[in-house]
Parts: C-alpha cells; sequence; structure tokens
C-alpha cells in the first residue's frame, strides 16, 4: 500500500536515487536531432534519477488533471446512486416498515400465507426509518475520504506554482486507498446481514464483485503511474482473495438458494455449484485487474518515452542554440579581426567600402577587391609625402645575414609606426625595401573622386571574359571623370599638416642614429619630403595596395 506516496518521500528518494541525469550532457552533436540515450528506469519505482522522476510526476499530474476527477466521479458515483436509492424507499409511501427493514439487512419472518409469524414481537414504530437514516448517515460518511481527496486535489492544482502538482497523484492514492478499506470493512457487516432482496443468499458476494469491478475501473480511468495504480489494484484483489478464501463469510459460507425445487432436494449439490460459480467470478475479477493493471503499465510507458522524448527535444534545441551563439559569437569576432586588418592595411574610408562590396558580392568571387575601391580615384589637396631611405643600405644587405637585415628594418619601421601613431594627420602608405613612405593631410573624408573607365573597369570580369575583352578593344588610358566636388582645405590644415610631416621626419632620423646596423655601422636614413595633390586608390586583385601617384610622390 501507498507505493507511490512512499517512493517519493525524501528520505526513500535519496536511497532510490541512482541517478543524476542531465539531458543537455548527453545530447551529442550527432544526437541533437535523433534524440539521446534516456535515464534508466525502475520496473515499478519510475527513473532512476529521484528529480527527474518527480518533474515527470508533476507533469503527469497537470496533464492527467481531468483524468483523476473522472476517477473520482466515477467512485463517488457508485454511493451516490446508492444513497438516491436508499432516499426513494425511504420516501415512498407504498413501502411499508417491514420492507424498509429488508432493506438494510434486518430479516422479517413471516409463514406461508405472507402474515408475520405471531411469536415475533411487531416492529417498533420509526424503527424502520431510524434504522434507513442511519444507513444514509454511514453511506455519507464513508464519503469522506473521496470528498476530501477532490477539495485537496482542487486545491493543490491551484496552487501548483507554489506546491508540487505531484502530490494530487499522491493525495488520490492514499484516499483511494482509505476508501477501499472502508468499503472492505462496510461489506464484511453486510455479511451478516440477512439474504439480499435482489441477489439472493449471496448477495454479499455479488455486491462485492460489481462494486470492486467498477472500483477498478475508477482506478484505470485516473491516469495515475504505474507503481499507484498497481497498489491499488494488488490492495483491492488482495483484501478480496483473502476474505473469499479464509475470512468470516467466504467461500465456506456459500450456500444453495433452497427455493429452487432442485436444491430444496439437493443442497450439496448446489452448494459445491454456487462455490464453483464464486470461484469463477473472483477470477474474473483478478483477470479483470490484471488487464487494467497491464494497461496502466502500458500507458505509463508511453507517458514515459514521450516525456523523455520532449526533455529531449529541448536539451537539444538548447545545444543548437548554444551551438549557433558560440559560432555567431565566433564568426563576429573573425569579422571583426577582418575589419581590424583591413582599417590597418586601408584609410577608414577606403577599408568600409571594401568591406560593404565584399558583403554584396556572391560567394562566388574570387576577392573582396572589386567595387567602390578599385574602380574610383580619390583626389586629394595639399598632401604632404615624405619619403626615407636608408644610407648604404645595398652594401649593409651584401655584407649581412638576411635574416639580420629583415630584423634591424622590422625594429626601424616599428619605431616609426608608433610616431606615425602620435599623429591622427598622419597615414603610412607602404614600404618598399629599406623606403618608407608617409602621408600627411590624406583627407580621406573629403576629396574629390573620380570614376576610373577602361580596362581597369573589368575587375569584375571572369579571366575568359577579360582576356577576350583585352583582345578585341584597344588599351585605354583610364580618364578621370569628375563624380562629386568638395571644399579646397584651408591654408592653415596644409601648413599644420605639412608641420606634422617634418617633425615624424625629424624624429625618424634621430631614432634611426640611435639604432646599429648589422655589420656595425651606425644607421643613417635620408629623408625627402613635398607638398601638392596626389591621386589615391586601391590597386591590384592579389594583395591589393592602397596608392598614391601623381608628381607630389615624384618631387618627394
Amino acid at each position: 500500500m501507498f507505493v507511490g506516496a512512499i517512493s517519493n518521500l525524501p528520505c526513500s528518494s535519496r536511497f532510490l536515487n541512482r541517478e543524476d541525469y542531465d539531458f543537455a550532457r548527453n545530447v551529442s552533436k550527432e544526437e541533437t536531432l535523433q534524440g539521446t540515450r534516456g535515464p534508466r528506469e525502475y520496473w515499478l519505482l519510475g527513473f532512476h534519477d529521484r528529480k527527474l522522476e518527480k518533474h515527470y510526476l508533476d507533469e503527469l499530474a497537470v496533464k492527467n488533471i481531468t483524468r483523476i476527477f473522472l476517477g473520482y466521479a466515477c467512485y463517488l458515483a457508485i454511493d451516490v446512486l446508492n444513497i438516491l436509492s436508499y432516499l426513494y424507499i425511504w420516501l415512498d409511501g407504498n413501502i411499508d416498515d417491514e420492507a424498509k427493514l429488508v432493506i438494510i439487512g434486518i430479516d422479517v419472518p413471516y409463514d406461508g400465507n405472507a402474515t408475520a409469524v405471531d411469536s415475533v414481537d411487531p416492529v417498533p414504530p420509526d424503527l424502520a426509518t431510524s434504522l434507513l437514516k442511519e444507513s444514509l448517515v454511514n453511506l455519507v460518511l464513508y464519503q469522506i475520504p473521496l470528498l476530501a481527496g477532490v477539495a485537496a486535489t482542487a486545491l493543490i492544482f491551484i496552487l501548483r506554482r507554489r506546491v508540487s502538482p505531484s502530490w494530487i497523484l499522491h493525495v488520490t492514492e492514499f484516499c483511494f486507498l482509505a476508501m477501499t478499506a472502508l468499503k472492505s470493512w462496510a461489506f464484511g457487516r453486510w455479511r451478516d446481514g440477512a439474504p439480499g432482496v435482489l441477489l439472493g443468499v449471496n448477495a454479499a458476494f455479488a455486491a462485492n464483485w460489481i462494486f470492486d469491478s467498477i472500483f477498478l475501473v475508477a482506478f484505470a480511468l485516473a491516469g495515475l503511474p504505474f507503481s499507484h495504480s498497481l497498489a491499488l489494484f494488488v490492495t483491492l484483489l488482495l483484501l478480496d482473495i483473502i476474505a473469499f478464501a479464509v475470512g468470516e463469510g467466504g467461500i465456506q459460507d456459500v450456500s444453495s438458494e433452497t427455493s429452487i425445487t432442485y436444491c430444496f432436494y439437493n443442497n450439496d449439490v448446489c452448494i459445491y455449484m454456487a462455490k464453483v460459480l464464486a470461484v469463477f467470478f473472483l477470477i474474473n475479477l483478478v483477470n479483470l485487474g490484471l488487464a487494467l493493471g497491464t494497461m496502466s503499465k502500458l500507458e505509463d510507458k508511453a507517458a514515459r518515452e514521450n516525456f523523455v522524448r520532449k526533455e529531449s527535444q529541448k536539451a537539444a534545441q538548447s545545444v543548437l542554440a548554444a551551438t549557433s551563439a558560440e559560432t555567431h559569437t565566433i564568426l563576429a569576432t573573425q569579422k571583426r579581426d577582418r575589419e581590424k586588418l583591413l582599417l590597418q592595411i586601408f584609410p577608414k574610408k577606403v577599408a568600409t567600402a571594401l568591406m560593404g562590396e565584399a558583403q554584396s558580392q556572391s560567394p562566388l568571387m574570387n576577392s573582396i577587391a572589386v567595387g567602390s575601391g578599385r574602380t574610383r580615384a580619390d583626389h586629394h589637396r595639399h598632401v604632404t609625402i615624405v619619403f626615407t631611405d636608408i644610407v648604404g643600405f645595398t652594401a649593409m644587405s651584401q655584407q649581412s645575414q638576411a635574416v639580420d637585415v629583415m630584423a634591424f628594418l622590422d625594429k626601424l619601421f616599428v619605431a616609426f609606426d608608433n610616431y606615425v601613431d602620435e599623429d591622427r594627420r598622419l597615414w603610412k602608405v607602404e614600404t618598399i625595401g629599406d623606403a618608407f613612405m608617409l602621408a600627411a593631410g590624406l583627407n580621406i573624408e573629403s576629396t574629390t573622386s573620380y570614376r576610373l573607365s577602361g580596362s581597369v573597369a573589368l575587375s569584375e570580369a571572369s579571366e575568359s571574359q577579360r582576356s577576350t575583352s583585352l583582345a578585341s578593344e584597344p588599351e585605354e588610358t583610364p580618364e578621370y571623370q569628375p563624380s562629386e566636388a568638395s571644399e579646397e582645405s584651408g591654408k592653415g590644415d596644409m601648413f599644420e599638416c605639412a608641420a606634422a610631416a617634418v617633425a615624424w621626419a625629424t624624429k625618424a632620423l634621430e631614432a634611426a642614429s640611435g639604432l646599429t646596423m648589422p655589420n656595425g655601422q651606425q644607421c643613417q636614413i635620408r629623408a625627402g619630403a613635398h607638398t601638392g595633390d596626389v591621386v589615391a586608390g586601391v590597386i591590384g586583385m592579389r594583395m591589393p595596395r592602397y596608392c598614391l601617384f601623381g608628381d607630389t610622390v615624384n618631387t618627394a
């Protein structure tokens, strides 16, 4: 008895807990859509993970709340109909007091002429009414466990956000078992009464089996877990079997109906047949209990499989969401790294244009260096260009190891880069060998842009299309066609940028003089500068470069 409730008590849960199952941990990348290995289960007591079992019982109680109330209603309907029949007999004026006494199990002797035997004291006035009223009160009192269960179930369901809904199942199991115990006690008292009006001398057995069959159906209708249902089925059937086998008024007290002529003369044979039929009906009752128990087990198994499948799908979705978020974070980081790299290679305006063109191109394109960055040339006014190179670099390169030369140049140019970072008006253009090229006043945000025409506009064509076009059309010199105008920078800006370029060159001369070249000689550099107009743009598809052109560059 109370197997379900006892197995879910805290002390029992600690003893029965044999697994700490985590759906998310058991979902691998290959199993996110196919499902996972489910949690282990006891045959009777549910999942090895008792927290998971409680979670399952909570969901089952909420899901089956309608069935639970139907189980209560089916159980209550038996006695409600019985009470209504008693009330009808009590209030019916056509039924005399002696008949009412027979209904409640008190025999009134009569002779063959249907006349009360004189030796029997007359029935006291209102005795039948008082006894019938007492029977009605007892029937109502028998309903207290079920009515209390209905009230408790409704209250727990209303407060399910504060109280574990699994208590609905435990309360229902307890109330059903308490009602079963009361019914068994009531039927025991009934066996001591007179033979039934409707079912004869074995009325107690017949009524017991009829009611117990309905009880079993009510248990199954409630949709309780298998552990709870099995406790109810086994308790009821064991009580019936024990009472039938060894109880007072059991199989040994089954008698025949002597009103049948054959049984009046062959009473032993009729008693034997009555006992056989009694055993047959008991077997049928047990068979019904086994069938309903098997159905409860199959239903419980299907419900647990659905629960595990649903939880696995939730875990798989969580894993996929986490994986997607991680992938998104990685892609965003890679995107930022690419943007940072482009901003280190190209001016911000050019890098932004290149990134915008890359996002709009088909994945089949081989390069991001197409579109605005390669097909536009920007005209900049009053730009100061500075060139530096190392004195005696060629001779030093012939006398030193290449790795030493590279290490020396890296140290020198890193110092130059640091000076460039100190002034936002400076822009490092490129390094070629020992030469370092710098621009000051390269106003990327305020320029005059030109659309290039001719062969340069073929950058988006395929190799075969490009070769065909170049073979069939004469080579043209790109022409500059103004597309938008901008105002000239002020004279003040021009002088400030030139001064910043000269200051950088002065620092570069000082930094170089403090270094020793790989051949042991002191480093010396030369610096040349000039201010004027330049044209800038991205050149090339493979390893594109931001280049400056114009007489200003040549003069510097």
